[in-house]
């Protein structure tokens, strides 16, 4: 299991590639592998389903996503080939009020 002081190092990083993810996708409607976001944002707490992947903190995805003009939610779907049951991760793009 990787430490939780390594994963909060490397989040930047995550957080970029989601950011720029997100930015070339154009759209107002677009899903993210669960691992992308939990390495991106990653709680102290264990994942129950894997001990390689990090669980989401939810309330740091949650803050960043609505400073950036999303909005997040877990999908219920689980995301195709992942053997551990990992739902997606929706962004939807806030519309300007």
């Amino acid at each position: 299991m990787r430490k939780f002081e390594d994963l909060q190092l490397r989040a930047p990083e995550w957080r970029g590639e989601l950011e720029r993810k997100l930015a070339a996708h154009g759209g107002a409607d677009v899903v993210a592998p669960y691992g992308q976001v939990a390495f991106a944002f990653p709680s102290p707490e264990p994942n129950p389903r894997s001990f390689d992947i990090p669980s989401i903190d939810s309330l740091q995805l949650k803050q960043w996503a609505a400073a950036h003009g999303w909005r997040v939610q877990l999908t219920r779907e689980a995301q195709a080939g992942d053997a551990q049951g990992h739902p997606l991760v929706r962004f939807t793009r806030e519309l300007a009020g």
